[in-house]
């Protein structure tokens, strides 16, 4: 009887420290990922954002009259008059921005790595204008402390004073993350990752008010009076971020069977940071009056700034800032996939700029003379929710 010897091949040898050397065979197993998971030793994310955020609640700033009303009356508020700007949550509109990711893997397992997260939500600016041109009757509503009751300054009057004012607004959003990524789940193909780092944000806001006026009668005839009003609030965020990233095949859905939607994955995930909020809230103002020979005087303050509330005011607060993500993701390469989702940032105990504003006002201080009653404006810190989501669509690629 003949027999045959089949050849065998060995791996490289493994000793024991007491035995021969014995060949044995090991096969390395990298966990399998899905599409959104990073599948390279390093990733790259790049996301279109399309987001609304809250608004900021404006005070009654511009207002109008009928022609013909009472000069007493123009521009006060209430039944005599309407407001043309203000009065209404402003800079809550869509603005377009982007979230940016880089990150690597430490082990050749792709337990745990490190990601690098930006985002930029674009300026949100508002602009609005109006002249005596337009409107036979403007003002300037606020409410007289001196008196008792509300009041405006005309900016225009029939024959008696003409001129304009203009309101520049803006808002801006940016995140920063720092965080490691470990999966913390035993089954393969279905990481769940715990998200541990660094946070940090910026959110900026600005308001300022200018306006002219023009006598055209009287004693004054000739006199212009240009005053400006200005709010700036910066608000900055450190904190310590946790949360969970999870992902899940929808191979079971019917949609599975049409080819577009094959390879689907949902991936969810959300973070709670906790840190602290840091404020610095800037009111400055100053007006200018010309007698109409060339000659001018200037004083601090505006309308609604005054040596009151003038000034640069610093503050914290313990705050958070959480996020929540939806995500459908496909792979379309070896090393690239597409995905469209959802996401929700909110930010507690912000500062927004509208919202330092005072709107009463003792009128002995305005122009420079001397206070006589209530300190008003006065300075009075208000805070609130921040809240930015909207849909998101991007790539990400590994190597």
């Amino acid at each position: 009887m003949s027999s045959s010897v089949v050849p065998v091949a060995y791996s490289e040898p493994i000793f024991d420290g007491a035995c021969d050397a014995i060949p044995t065979g090991q096969t390395q197993w990298k966990r399998q990922r899905l599409a959104t998971g990073p599948s390279g030793s390093f990733w790259a994310k790049a996301e279109y954002l399309y987001w609304d955020r809250t608004g900021a609640e404006f005070p009654p700033l511009v207002t109008t009259s009928d022609s013909g009303t009472a000069r007493v009356n123009a521009g006060t508020l209430g039944d005599f008059s309407s407001v043309i700007f203000g009065g209404s949550d402003e800079l809550d509109g869509q603005e377009s921005g982007g979230r940016y990711s880089i990150g690597f893997w430490w082990d050749d397992s792709q337990d745990l790595g490190v990601e690098f997260t930006y985002i930029n939500l674009g300026d949100q600016d508002l602009s609005f204008t109006a002249r005596s041109s337009e409107h036979a009757i403007l003002a300037r509503p606020f409410f007289n402390t001196d008196a008792g009751l509300e009041d405006a300054r005309l900016l225009a009057f029939p024959n008696e004073v003409s001129g304009n004012i203009e309101i520049n607004a803006d808002s801006s959003f940016q995140l920063f993350d720092l965080a490691i990524r470990r999966n913390v789940s035993s089954r393969r193909g279905t990481p769940v990752y715990l998200l541990m780092g660094y946070r940090g944000g910026d959110f900026d806001e600005s308001i300022r008010i200018a306006d002219t006026s023009n006598s055209l009668a009287g004693a004054t005839q000739g006199v212009s009076l240009s005053s400006t009003d200005a709010f700036q609030v910066e608000n900055e965020f450190h904190g310590f971020r946790v949360g969970l990233a999870n992902e899940m095949s929808l191979r079971g859905l019917p949609l599975n069977a049409i080819p577009l939607f094959r390879g689907l994955v949902l991936a969810v995930d959300g973070s709670v940071s906790v840190g602290q909020t840091n404020r610095q809230i800037t009111i400055s103002g100053q007006s200018v009056t010309n007698n109409g020979l060339g000659q001018s005087t200037t004083s601090n303050g505006g309308l609604l700034t005054q040596p009151t509330n003038i000034g640069q005011y610093d503050s914290d607060s313990f705050g958070t800032l959480h996020d929540v993500s939806l995500k459908l993701t496909k792979r379309i390469g070896r090393n690239l996939s597409a995905n469209l989702g959802y996401s929700l940032y909110g930010w507690s105990n912000v500062g927004r700029a509208a919202e330092q504003i005072d709107r009463r006002v003792n009128p002995t201080q305005v122009g420079g003379g001397t206070l006589s009653g209530l300190q008003r404006p006065a300075f009075n810190e208000a805070t609130n929710d921040f809240v930015a989501h909207g849909i998101t669509f991007g790539a990400s690629m590994t190597w």
